[in-house]
């Protein structure tokens, strides 16, 4: 009988052993995201977790007791050559133009116990040999984004507002994104707010977009004004676990705006709607936007409709996916009328 009991003593043990050794598993180094913000590495507070290079400047415990409580640094460098021959699609005289894009930022991020985020970053981007320069392509050095996050838990859901210059996008950044294209990325400066509660999301902002005065030729040209406003309520829902259904009303405004056939103080009302799916090997989406509102003395209507869907061959080498894109817009037809129909894209990825 005492054989017995022992050897029942030894099995709960080990089972116990294995129970505390699965909830304890090595935490995975999280990725280099485009937003670096978004990054969490107070996994680092983990020593097993594998150490690279500059880590301990990645995560620099400031609370021994809390490890969410630090601060981290990092930077990125992007080169990129670009050729153009005949840019000007023969409208324009042929001028052929080989350039370097160069974009450097760095930034601080610190943490406060998973409530409190001060984030900031700063950039320096360059155009070397670029003949026709434009606001997207040269800032020699700025603010890029400087903000204050609180985050709370309310009700069921979290709640979380950010307040300062800061970077944004939805989705597939046809409209709204933070421009990682070209060189200089879009920041606004806005107070954003959002709350999400299982299947639901709700965000609101109210932003003035950055402008890079005279090209971003001299350091800490960037400014915003109520002159230019970008406003946001949206909604989204998930849906069978394999889909999201999404919906936003925007208030684009712009004084002095100016088209090939009107000007003045643009105010212009978008309603978009998304539906997006995506299982083991297709996904898909479909959006569309329409917008109202009024230039001048002239009337806005104008629409547009965007596609992205394709087919991931998993179990072939490689993984190849096959793709399908399909975007269109309305532009205007009557240059001499009393509606705009050109759709304004807002903020495109480029």
């Amino acid at each position: 009988m005492a054989g017995i009991i022992l050897l029942l003593l030894a099995q709960l043990a080990n089972a116990q052993e294995s129970d505390q050794t699965a909830t304890t598993a090595i935490p995975t180094r999280p990725e280099i995201l485009p937003n670096r913000w978004e990054e969490d590495w107070s996994v680092l507070a983990d020593p097993r977790v594998p150490r690279e290079p500059f880590d301990y400047l990645k995560y620099i415990p400031l609370a021994p007791s809390d490890p969410k409580t630090y601060l981290s640094f990092g930077a990125d460098l992007r080169e990129r050559f670009e050729a153009n021959d005949t840019a000007g699609f023969g409208i324009a005289p042929n001028r052929n133009n080989d350039y370097l894009i160069s974009r450097a930022d760095w930034f601080a991020d610190l943490h406060i116990a998973q409530q409190v985020q001060v984030f900031t970053q700063f950039e320096s981007d360059f155009a070397p040999w670029k003949t026709m320069l434009t606001p997207a392509d040269q800032d020699v050095l700025d603010l890029e984004q400087a903000f204050v996050t609180v985050t709370e838990p309310v009700g069921d859901g979290t709640a979380r507002v950010r307040v300062g210059r800061q970077q944004m996008n939805f989705d597939f950044q046809r409209f709204v994104s933070d421009r990682d294209g070209p060189n200089v990325r879009q920041s606004f400066d806005a107070a954003w707010g959002d709350y999400a509660d299982g299947p639901w999301k709700f965000i609101a902002f109210y932003s003035q977009p950055v402008q890079i005065y005279n090209l971003g030729a001299q350091p800490f040209d960037s400014y915003s004004s109520g002159a230019f406003t970008f406003d946001v309520v949206r909604a989204q829902r998930d849906l069978f676990g394999w889909a999201t259904l999404s919906s936003y009303y925007a208030y684009y405004a712009l004084d002095n705006a100016k088209y090939l056939s009107v000007r003045g103080n643009e105010r212009r009302d978008s309603i978009d709607v998304r539906f997006a799916a995506k299982t083991n090997s297709f996904d898909g989406d479909l959006e569309v936007m329409t917008q109202s509102g009024t230039i001048g003395n002239d009337t806005i209507r104008a629409w547009a409709v965007g596609s992205l869907s394709g087919y991931t061959f998993s179990n072939a080498k490689w993984t190849p996916r096959l793709g399908f894109q399909f975007d269109a817009a309305s532009g205007n037809s009557n240059p001499h009328g009393t509606v705009l129909e050109t759709f304004n894209p807002l903020f495109p990825n480029g």
